[in-house]
């Protein structure tokens, strides 16, 4: 598999703006989001896949997943970092671990989250012009490989619906390319406080790129496999 994985983290999320106002309902605890980081990384760096993590609150616990990598590479990193930034390339490996200057608290997670894909694409020297999968990085795919039989020549976006009726789009695996990102998906409004979720400000971005292209967009019908670990809102999660 010749794609680019894409793992977006943020340690520290306490001040995000999130609808929901319990701590408990939205994991904010970074012990324990660090944990799942480590388990998530500790799996995907035993694997030959490109990767690339994005960090986006470079909070000093970014040492523990950077030691996680170390313990498993043999090369020294090219260091790339400067004020602004973490940026260390380990072989396959790839991280970055930047400020967003707590827009996440003004517009949401999603927001946060589109940002640091941005971030990612504008600063990686892994990713390319191949299929960018971008997951959660607390999870960690067992039969990832399956992806490749919905990723065809016509294909701008793989991904799964948490509702098809509601334009929900399940953006803890979802697989695209630049064009999609930077026509599409880039320009599109996310704003929690607004309604509009990443969930939902991608499903409007893929209906506006189906009006043009209607066969562009391909629908995820497998299960993934995922290692046990927990969900932004802390249920135990085993499966996409």
């Amino acid at each position: 598999m010749n794609h680019t994985i894409l793992l977006t983290m943020t340690i520290n999320n306490s001040l995000c703006y999130h609808p929901i106002k319990s701590n408990d309902m939205y994991m904010r605890d970074i012990d324990i989001r660090i944990k799942c980081y480590v388990k998530s990384i500790s799996l995907w760096c035993k694997t030959s896949y490109k990767i690339v993590i994005i960090e986006n609150s470079m909070h000093d616990r970014i040492n523990d997943i950077i030691k996680i990598i170390e313990n498993e590479k043999d090369n020294e990193s090219v260091n790339l970092s400067n004020n602004e930034k973490i940026h260390l390339i380990y072989d396959n490996i790839e991280l970055i671990s930047y400020n967003e200057n707590n827009k996440s608290s003004l517009y949401g997670k999603g927001y946060g989250e589109r940002d640091a894909i941005k971030y990612a694409i504008n600063n990686s020297k892994l990713i390319d012009n191949n299929f960018i999968i971008k997951i959660t990085g607390r999870y960690y795919i067992w039969n990832l490989d399956i992806i490749d039989k919905y990723l065809k020549c016509n294909t701008y976006v793989a991904c799964k619906y948490m509702s098809k009726v509601s334009n929900l789009v399940d953006t803890r695996l979802i697989v695209f390319n630049k064009n999609f990102f930077n026509n599409y998906l880039q320009n599109q409004q996310i704003n929690d406080k607004k309604g509009i979720s990443m969930e939902k400000g991608t499903g409007y971005a893929i209906s506006e790129m189906t009006k043009i292209n209607p066969n562009s967009v391909s629908i995820i019908k497998s299960i993934f496999k995922v290692e046990k670990t927990k969900s932004g809102m802390g249920r135990i999660i085993t499966s996409l």
